[in-house]
């Protein structure tokens, strides 16, 4: 009988698997008809959004050919947060424009007269990254500058609206009023009110001095006596 020879046909091989970035994938070689399964790394999804899909995978064909690949990309978290979003953002403008992804951050300025500790030569500047989940981290949010109490002035009496021992910030003030018997000028119909405002350095604006009010020089004796005569011999 004739012998006839017996050829065992063995699957195509499409190679290497192909490196795309931001995945997880085999590095081995793959055969027809089997697949090879990609992730995206962390931060990464295959629409940009943080709830899109993570994962793909491909064939290797009996072409020796994979199909299509595609791409992880990073998810993006919008503009950088402002007020509207949060009143943690309030006091502080971003620097940045535009979309934040993954890791990119939001650098962020306080405005005039704050600070992140309250201190005049505080830190004034933050920033925020954009998270795997879609969302900015917190801020530590811009605080008005501190004066600490107001200040207490001899024949003055304070009328809020803080009081004695309330610490007084950047853009607030205080009234004053001077005493009975004193003025801003010393006069008896002078100006007797005042106020002082907490400035962004930490200290008070300059206050008035409250004086005691000059009834002028008194008269003599002689025009006092002579006086008194007139009013007699009316």
């Amino acid at each position: 009988f004739p012998y006839t020879t017996l050829f065992r046909s063995t699957p195509v091989s499409c190679g290497m698997v192909p490196n795309v970035l931001h995945t997880k994938h085999p590095h081995t070689p793959i055969v027809y008809p089997n697949f090879a399964h990609y992730s995206c790394d962390i931060g990464y999804t295959l629409d940009s959004t943080a709830h899109g899909q993570k994962s793909f995978q491909i064939q290797c064909q009996g072409t020796r050919a994979f199909t299509a690949t595609q791409d992880c990309v990073a998810v993006n978290c919008g503009t950088c947060p402002t007020v509207d979003v949060s009143q943690k953002f309030s006091h502080s403008h971003s620097i940045e424009t535009g979309d934040r992804t993954y890791l990119q951050s939001c650098n962020y300025v306080c405005d005039t007269g704050y600070t992140l500790n309250q201190e005049a030569a505080g830190p004034s500047s933050h920033s925020v990254s954009c998270m795997a989940t879609g969302e900015f981290t917190e801020p530590p949010g811009c605080l008005p500058v501190s004066c600490g109490t107001p200040p207490q002035f001899a024949n003055t009496r304070m009328n809020g609206p803080a009081s004695r021992d309330d610490t007084v910030v950047y853009s607030e003030h205080v009234d004053y009023a001077c005493d009975t018997g004193y003025s801003l000028d010393g006069t008896a119909a002078g100006e007797y009110v005042f106020a002082m405002t907490c400035t962004e350095s930490g200290v008070f604006d300059s206050a008035p001095t409250c004086h005691p009010v000059v009834c002028g020089v008194p008269p003599s004796t002689w025009a006092a006596a002579r006086s008194e005569e007139h009013t007699s011999e009316l």
